[in-house]
This record gives C-alpha cells, structure tokens and sequence, in this order.
C-alpha cells in the first residue's frame, strides 16, 4: 500500500514538474518573440514590455500623483464647478493643443476644459509674484541672515530655459550656464 501510494506522487509530481516546464518554455518563447527586425537587429517583446514597463509606469505615476494633488487643493480652495459660458471661452484656447476636443458634448473635452479652467485659477494662487517674491526674500533674510542669499533672474524663450533647466539637473554651475547662453 505504501508503495502504490509513493509511486502515485512521484507519478503527480512528474507531471507537475513536465507542465510547469512547458508553461515556462511557452512564457520564454513567448518574451523573446520578434515584433520587429531593424537592419538584421531583433526587438523582443520583452524589451518592449521592459521599456513599457519603466516609462509607462513612471509616467502614469506622475500623472495620478499630480491629478491627486490639484483635486485636494480644488477641494481646500473651493473652487466652483466653471459655468458654461466659462468654458465655452476657454474651448479655442484647448482647441490649438489638442484639435480632438471639438465640443462640450463630449463628457471628456468638458471635464477637460474643467481641469483646465482649475489648473489656471491655481496657477493664479501659486505664481511667484514680485510682492510674494519680496516678502519671501524678507523671511529668509530674518532666518538665515544675508550670507545665505543669491538670487539671480534669468530669462529666455521656453526653449532656452529648458537648456538652462537641464544644464542645472546635471548640477552644472549656474554662472558657466548662463555665460554660455
């Protein structure tokens, strides 16, 4: 009895082992499927879901990340639903960045102007004027003492600014950038 007993699991076990070996040949062969020859060069699925995968993911983070945010200072600052007539004015303006939002009958376009109508009023709050740029200068001044501060204003066309912008994640000096440009 024993011995039947041992001979049927090692008979189950054999089978599991031959079925998860074809599962994972089928998933490896699968992964390294071609989906694309580039002068004699072969791009996998897997790169694919790879790159998918690290940018995708990142990005789509971000952006429920950033939703969240203005949602939470929509909600704290009140911020009333825009009327129509508001949006209706707005919709030209959506129109030269993104030609699909055609009416406010789409619930999509609407809800998007909305957004957008949000995002202006609390760009309004959150700009750094010359006042709130003054007074924050002050604060710090009170704080730190004068030996902490610098300022220096730079200005440009987007395209410049970005330049600038990159030179300083790569933490070039801001004095050599500038020079440069």
């Amino acid at each position: 009895m024993k011995k039947k007993t041992t001979i049927i699991s090692i008979l189950v076990l054999s089978v599991i082992v031959v079925v998860e070996t074809f599962a994972l040949v089928n998933i490896q062969q699968n992964n390294n499927n071609a989906i694309a020859t580039l002068d004699d060069e072969i791009i996998t699925q897997k790169q694919l879901t790879n790159q998918l995968d690290s940018k995708e993911k990142k990005r789509l983070a971000d952006k429920l990340i950033n939703d969240k945010i203005i949602d939470l200072e929509i909600d704290t600052l009140n911020l009333k639903s825009p009327s129509e007539e508001e949006m209706l004015k707005q919709l030209p303006y959506i129109q030269l960045f993104d030609s699909s939002k055609k009416t406010l009958a789409d619930e999509q376009t609407k809800e998007f102007v909305k957004e957008y109508i949000h995002v202006k009023e609390l760009a309004k709050k959150y700009t750094l004027n010359d006042e709130k740029f003054k007074k924050f200068i002050e604060d710090e001044r009170n704080f730190n003492g004068d030996y902490l501060i610098k300022i220096q204003e730079i200005s440009g066309n987007h395209q410049q600014l970005s330049k600038i912008e990159d030179s300083l994640k790569q933490a070039k000096d801001i004095n050599s950038i500038t020079d440069n440009e």
